[in-house]
């Protein structure tokens, strides 16, 4: 008597969505814990399979090949877009932190404790921001697709640099809402010629910069005591926070309309 074959039983039908969103998550899951080399070519449909398979998803070529993506490579291409578009650092995050630590409680009596508020907001938001870029298992990552996208043909890598650009405009606009609360909260205003915009693109830049060389020379990098708290106290600086205040002093002045808010 012959035997039954057994059944074999078919998984459940995935939209394309959903299929797209399990393969994106899970070159994510990959770079997190491999990083990137000169891109993503780690990243193979076998090696992405494989890794959904441990998670109890199975998926094939036929289910993904001209139904998701047309080529393995259109989507390594993709997963690349997608870190170029994660935030090297959590605007919000950062905010949070600037009032819990700065804010409340200040003094606004005068204009020197207004400017030393805003100075203190540097120190701790630029030391914050710092934290958790280096906190996060994709800054790196997105360190390398910089790099990829600042390299090689323009043309080759249109479809990256336009990524990177949205990404850097919507950092920027994030910023600059916090900044122009923190500024009618002091009373202070740009300085002409420039713009808050110029004050958000140094800020961020000033802190990639000092990140970049942290990678490689974390010693240069490291926090120093300064006695910049009142009475003298000391206060832990690290480089992009006491150039962040010098950006800050030549940016920002008192806005002479300004009025104390009720307390």
């Amino acid at each position: 008597m012959t035997a039954t074959p057994p059944i074999r039983r078919r998984g459940p039908r995935r939209s394309s969505a959903t299929i797209r969103e399990l393969l994106i998550e899970a070159g994510l899951d990959i770079v997190r814990s491999e990083g990137l080399s000169s891109g993503a070519e780690h990243l193979t449909f076998k090696r992405v399979f494989e890794h959904l398979e441990a998670q109890g998803v199975r998926l094939t070529h036929a289910s993904v090949i001209r139904r998701v993506f047309d080529s393995q490579e259109a989507y390594q291409a993709e997963v690349l877009r997608v870190i170029a578009q994660s935030d090297s650092a959590n605007i919000v995050t950062v905010a949070e932190r600037v009032v819990r630590e700065v804010v409340g409680g200040v003094d606004l009596s005068s204009p020197e404790a207004r400017m030393q508020c805003l100075f203190d907001i540097c120190r701790v938001g630029a030391n914050v921001a710092s934290e958790l870029a280096q906190g996060s298992p994709m800054w790196r990552a997105w360190i390398g697709v910089w790099a990829l996208a600042a390299t090689g043909d323009p043309v080759a890598k249109a479809d990256l640099i336009v990524a990177m650009k949205s990404n850097y405009v919507r950092i920027d606009e994030d910023a600059i809402g916090h900044y122009e609360q923190v500024m009618a909260f002091l009373g202070l205003r740009i300085r002409s010629p420039f713009a808050v915009e110029h004050f958000a693109r140094a800020a961020s830049s000033l802190i990639e910069g000092c990140l970049l060389r942290a990678l490689v020379d974390a010693e240069a990098m490291a926090e120093v005591s300064l006695p910049m708290g009142p009475d003298g106290a000391l206060l832990e600086w690290t480089p992009q926070s006491i150039g962040l205040v010098a950006i800050a002093r030549s940016m920002f002045e008192f806005d002479p309309d300004w009025t104390a808010p009720a307390r």
